[in-house]
């Protein structure tokens, strides 16, 4: 048991320390003009980091979502995982009409929460944009990826990343992965 909780708590810090380096990057991407002489670099993948997702409906679980006893849970595959809730969706971020909590996860420094909707990602991108601006959080942005959205806001030391997908095993059903970090 204190070997499971030890587990979901090195994946819970790696999620927070990943939004936070995501929010950081979007940060940084809001001020300024890029400069025309800016490449992109790739850096390698290390053993047991995140695993990319290659093409539509195809995610490969990932190690930075917690989820389920004793196994891992990628963001895409929330709908099909079972369910393991520890702790409710704080009523700062409230969940999506209709959707179902399958996930919910606590440690010093954040939370995360795993939701499944029969919606598209833009439904819901455009529900927790208004809800969040209506909530008192700041600096709410959502911005388009590959395969669905993302919103990011932040509040009173808080943020919050909230990672839409479709499912990858079920046609019409949407992931929803909530990261609420705080400081």
């Amino acid at each position: 048991m204190a070997a499971d909780t030890q587990a979901r708590t090195r994946v819970l810090l790696a999620t927070l320390l990943l939004t936070t380096l995501l929010l950081a990057g979007l940060a940084a991407c809001a001020g300024g003009s890029p400069s025309p002489r800016a490449t992109p670099t790739v850096t390698a993948l290390t053993p047991g980091g995140i695993t990319p997702v290659a093409g539509a409906n195809s995610a490969t679980p990932t190690q930075y979502v917690i989820g389920g006893t004793g196994s891992t849970v990628g963001v895409s595959d929330i709908c099909v995982a079972t369910p393991d809730v520890q702790q409710d969706l704080p009523t700062a971020v409230p969940a999506y009409p209709g959707a179902e909590l399958r996930q919910g996860y606590s440690a010093p420094g954040g939370s995360t929460y795993g939701l499944c909707a029969q919606a598209s990602a833009g439904e819901i991108a455009a529900f927790y944009a208004g809800k969040l601006s209506g909530a008192g959080w700041q600096s709410v942005k959502s911005v388009m990826l590959p395969l669905g959205q993302q919103v990011t806001a932040s509040r009173s030391g808080a943020t919050v990343a909230i990672t839409i997908l479709p499912d990858a095993a079920r046609s019409g059903w949407t992931d929803v992965l909530i990261v609420i970090s705080t400081q």
